[in-house]
């Protein structure tokens, strides 16, 4: 399992480009599928997209740094896409659908740890 820490997200005309710091060997990169599905790590502070393949699971991690230009690709409604390779790009399926889901499931749930929930709150409260 990889674990790629996004460091950089750029709107890319239609899209959002996200880089991480590091690349995957290009095999796996190719190899990989959209899990669409996004974890949170409330420890952590951040919001994790699931990639997969036969082997098993990477995650794509956007930690709080990240989080006012999630703000921005949420509130864009344009598709966003993590550079794997240097010709190997793919678009994380359901993100939107996923992040809207997390934003509503923490708000005023404890179970997330207070701390997180009003990071959470101050980064995507919407007005």
């Amino acid at each position: 399992m990889h674990k790629l820490h996004i460091v950089d997200i750029q709107e890319d005309g239609q899209n959002w480009l996200a880089k991480s710091h590091e690349w995957l060997p290009n095999d796996v990169a190719k190899d990989l599928n959209p899990g669409a599905r996004l974890l949170v790590d409330s420890d952590g502070f951040a919001f994790i997209y699931i990639l997969e393949n036969e082997t098993g699971f990477h995650h794509i991690i956007f930690h709080r740094e990240m989080w006012p230009v999630l703000r921005k690709i949420y509130e864009s409604k344009k598709p966003i896409v993590v550079e794997l390779q240097q010709n190997v790009k793919k678009e994380l399926f359901q993100f939107q659908e996923e992040l809207s889901f997390l934003l509503e499931n923490i708000e005023g749930n404890g179970n997330y740890g207070e701390k997180f929930e009003q990071a959470v709150r101050t980064a995507f409260t919407f007005e």
